[in-house]
Formats: structure tokens, sequence, C-alpha cells
């Protein structure tokens, strides 16, 4: 699940995208069973299917590791470790998932948004809002109280 790590832009990346290097290392590993890429048009489908039985290589590494670095600021890996840090217990990764459905791969501002509402109003980004400082830290340094107050607007 996940696979492809937030949809994000990949313009001058190469011929094989990040996405298509993910679905490759996802079908050689051998502790994968099966791999579901959600495909929303023909054109992810054949994106998807053009890498199908094709090797891992190290350029594929190399390019995932590239997208890694780009997408290092923006993407929560929703680990919940931040979330020890918020006093208020709002549930940080839930807020980021949904914030990755508005703006990630999804563009699917209704499932960010159904996303979001599912949260009781103690747990949403709303609550941030009474907060001297935010104490909440991210492992991977995302800044939480930026991505605390884009939520608000761009999914509340």
């Amino acid at each position: 699940m996940k696979a492809m790590v937030g949809g994000y832009d990949v313009t001058g990346m190469g011929r094989i995208t990040p996405y298509q290097a993910a679905l490759k290392w996802v079908l050689q590993n051998p502790k994968v069973t099966a791999a579901i890429p959600g495909m929303k048009d023909m054109a992810q489908l054949k994106e998807d299917i053009t890498v199908m039985g094709m090797p891992f290589t190290y350029s594929d590494l190399r390019r995932l590791d590239h997208y890694d670095q780009a997408i290092a600021g923006f993407y929560c890996t929703f680990c919940g470790t931040c979330e020890v840090g918020c006093p208020h217990g709002v549930e940080i990764s839930t807020v980021n998932r949904a914030l990755m459905y508005a703006e990630g791969g999804y563009r699917n501002i209704k499932l960010a948004r159904d996303t979001y509402a599912e949260l009781p109003l103690q747990a949403s980004a709303a609550t941030c809002l009474d907060c001297e400082g935010c104490r909440a830290r991210c492992v991977n340094g995302l800044d939480i109280a930026s991505k605390m107050n884009h939520a608000r607007t761009v999914i509340s």
C-alpha cells in the first residue's frame, strides 16, 4: 500500500517515473505478494503496465533516492511519532493523510475533506489555533505547525 508515495511533481525525473520505479521495486520484492496500484485513468494504467516484467535496476534505485529527497519536506510517513509531542492530542498523521489526498497524486478534495471530517473536533487541526506554540516534532523534518495551518485553509 502507498508504494507511490504521495504523487508529487516528477517533471524532469527521466524516462521511467518514480512511480514506475517504486512499482518495479514492489514487484521484485520477495516479501510482497501483491501490488495494488490505484489508477484513475488509462494514462495511469499504461504507466503501470509499461514496467511489468522489467527488472529493478540501479538507475531505478537512484531515481527513488532522488524522489525521496525531492519530497522530504512535504510527505508524511504516518509514523505517528509527532503525535506524542502534541499536548492536545491532534491526530497529526490523519490530518497529513487528508492533505495528501487533497494535494498528492489523488487530487481528491472530497476524499480529503471526508477523511478530515471523520476526526473529532478536538483531534483536528482546529485545535492548533489555541496552541501557544507547536511542540510536536517530526522525525523526518516536516514543519508540523505549518502543515496544520495549511490543513485548516485547504480541507477544513
